[in-house]
């Protein structure tokens, strides 16, 4: 029985996982991405973040024990570590480019999360 598909991977999904309070689901795929959906109590995923920039296949995603950050392994041999807080990334995303975040840049890196200005 088929609960509900997931929009977004472009490639082979080889690995998922769901956040320790089950409210965010990640997906790792061939077609460089992270993907990450928050399931509500009607348990029909909405899409929240796609974490773009791998240079190669995400293999392997999973969240901390705290579901504070989500860790990715990836194909080439690097493993990072990200906020599954957005919210609060997106709002320090100034500080951290050290620069104000055009809409330009922001359709670069969040291509799939709407656009907030964010300072």
């Amino acid at each position: 029985m088929l609960l509900a598909a997931l929009d977004g991977p472009t490639d082979v999904v080889g690995s998922v996982g769901f956040s320790p309070d089950g409210r965010l689901l990640t997906a790792g795929s061939d077609d460089r991405t992270a993907r990450i959906w928050r399931v509500p109590p009607d348990g029909r995923p909405r899409r929240e973040a796609v974490l773009t920039g791998f240079t190669t296949a995400v293999l392997g995603v999973r969240f901390t024990p705290d579901g504070k950050q989500v860790v990715t392994g990836v194909f080439d041999g690097t493993a990072h570590t990200l906020s599954a807080d957005f919210g609060r990334a997106i709002a320090h995303a100034c500080s951290y480019a050290g620069r104000p975040l055009t809409h330009e840049r922001w359709r670069r890196y969040l291509s799939k999360v709407p656009y907030r200005r964010p300072c």
